[in-house]
């Protein structure tokens, strides 16, 4: 029961994040497979074993292949209309990051394919890593030894790290996106919300340069694609909104962001003085701009991991004062990061990942 409570939560959560695209007027119709039944893409077929949750857009089913292997199926019903309204579209994105990177700590994607039932429904299907164990949000208090805690940490960061070697970072990072396995061992869900630095600083620039966050969607199309928005592929339309819906529910994000941008137009002022050239905001973006602009999220991020390595310390079966002083040596390493941007003289972000991960390390022999 446990395991089944805790998959449905995440099913929730990875379809949740998706709600915010959908028209409120919008019904939706399930796909309501059944135990038992088969589901067949060009190389394998999958038999529902039950049904674990149910989102905005799809079903999420644990299922077994032809060797008896056990996956985790989510179903996307395939929408006609308006593109604008197929935004929930996110399987293609989730399936090339889990292809991406192969990292223990990272949920894996599988199969990815199309299939219409004998209902006409068509579906698009993600196969992906089906994860035993509960979000770190759903973990009891008291509930981790410190060892344990500790390496969960590790295993997080080091997770993270590889991630950025592929210049990808998680945008949507909170106890909800985490797991903690019935092994006691840290997994990362919910792909698509790895983004390149790329991707996260053009989505920013069109979103706070938008009219209204109405318009965010469009303006980033024009932007990105340079074509019209009903040329626009469902990746583009996905990741956009995606990227929408992390600015409007993280103020402390985009206000780190906004600092930035002011900065580099206050320089790009100075710079344009004497200049008969209008200054437009979708300009190619300087490598001076790119170091503010990465220094910024940078900043940004790193709080996010060590909040939540010191919200792993939150749960374990430590006194109130050991865990007080322990959260706090844990985001001392982010503050003499915030310390060192401040004063000019910051290291690369891999380098405080590598003092965080050596902290951990400590407590765990790693």
């Amino acid at each position: 029961m446990k395991n089944l409570f805790t998959i449905i939560c995440c099913s929730f959560l990875a379809f949740g994040s998706c709600i915010f695209a959908a028209s409120t007027t919008q019904k939706i119709e399930r796909t309501s497979y059944e135990e038992n039944n088969q589901i067949c893409s060009p190389t394998e077929c999958y038999t529902i074993e039950k049904k674990l949750g149910e989102g905005a857009f799809g079903e999420v089913f644990a299922v077994t292949d032809s060797q008896g292997n056990e996956f985790a199926l989510k179903t996307y019903k395939i929408q006609e209309g308006n593109l604008k309204y197929n935004l929930f579209s996110e399987p293609e994105r989730e399936f090339s990051r889990g292809q991406m990177l192969n990292h223990p700590n990272i949920i894996k994607s599988y199969d990815l394919f199309t299939y219409e039932s004998p209902s006409n429904v068509i579906t698009q299907n993600l196969v992906l890593q089906l994860v035993k164990g509960q979000t770190l949000y759903s973990t009891p208090k008291h509930s981790l030894s410190l060892q344990n805690a500790m390496s969960e940490a590790f295993q997080l960061c080091d997770a993270l790290n590889y991630a950025l070697s592929f210049d990808l970072m998680h945008l949507d990072l909170h106890p909800g996106n985490v797991m903690v396995t019935d092994e006691s061992e840290m997994m990362v869900i919910d792909l698509a919300s790895f983004f390149t630095f790329k991707e996260i600083v053009e989505g920013f620039i069109a979103f706070d340069s938008a009219t209204d966050t109405n318009s965010y969607v469009e303006d980033r199309i024009s932007l990105s694609a340079k074509t019209p928005l009903a040329s626009a592929s469902p990746e583009q339309m996905t990741k956009a909104s995606k990227l929408q819906r992390i600015f409007n529910e993280n103020p402390t994000f985009l206000k780190q962001m906004q600092k930035a941008k002011a900065s580099i137009e206050k320089q790009s002022a100075l710079q344009r003085l004497g200049s008969l050239s209008a200054y437009s905001s979708y300009e190619p973006i300087s490598d001076d701009s790119i170091t503010i602009y990465r220094n910024a999220f940078s900043q940004y991020y790193f709080n996010m991991i060590t909040d939540m390595c010191a919200r792993l310390v939150s749960k374990t079966d430590l006194s109130r004062e050991e865990k007080l002083e322990l959260r706090a040596e844990i985001k001392k390493i982010f503050w003499n990061y915030e310390e060192d941007l401040e004063d000019g003289c910051e290291m690369p972000l891999e380098h405080y990942y590598e003092t965080l991960k050596n902290f951990l390390g400590s407590y765990t022999g790693a």
